[in-house]
């Protein structure tokens, strides 16, 4: 039985044929990394992988932007904003629709991505924002609304996109933060 699942691991970890039927912690944590990273990989999704930057640290914007924005960007980029949606779905909200005239009628569900992509009480301030984004040669869409540029990006692109959404997260945190 334990030899079964030793070599069941061998296999399943790609460890070498000749390695020692004991492996040390540094060789099976080590192992085990780049099995997670190879299902990682076959898996994931390339559109927001390509955004992610490698380091670990916290995002910039924890560090730099003012605490209404700092709220709002990371409860849009979790998705925890207090949403009507996310409401419905805590009991706190008979239903997950947008208050909005327009989207009431139309039955749209108020859902994190609506509120930053699609609804129309922020249309004017989403607008301001994804031209400031063209401007600087960012294709805007979701994490570059929220400050998270691709690898590879300028100093000053970063600096943009950090600074391009601040009025439309600013009201998003008035309305649905405060």
């Amino acid at each position: 039985m334990l030899g079964e699942k030793h070599h069941h691991a061998l296999r399943t970890l790609q460890i070498p044929d000749g390695a020692p039927p004991v492996l040390s912690n540094h060789a099976l944590k080590t192992a085990a990394l780049q099995h997670r990273q190879r299902t990682w990989l076959a898996f994931r999704d390339p559109v927001t992988h390509g955004m992610l930057c490698p380091y670990y640290g916290p995002q910039s914007y924890l560090r730099f932007d003012p605490l209404d924005v700092r709220v709002a960007r990371a409860s849009l980029r979790f998705g925890i904003m207090r949403t009507n949606a996310t409401l419905h779905s805590w009991g706190r909200r008979p239903s997950p629709i947008c208050s909005h005239a327009s989207c009431a009628a139309a039955g749209v569900p108020d859902t994190c991505d609506h509120v930053l992509l699609q609804c129309p009480r922020f249309r004017a301030l989403r607008n301001l924002a994804n031209a400031r984004l063209l401007r600087a040669r960012i294709v805007p869409n979701k994490l570059s609304l929220l400050g998270i540029l691709p690898q590879g990006s300028s100093r000053p692109q970063r600096a943009v996109a950090m600074s391009a959404g601040y009025e439309l997260l600013a009201s998003i945190f008035s309305i649905f933060c405060v």
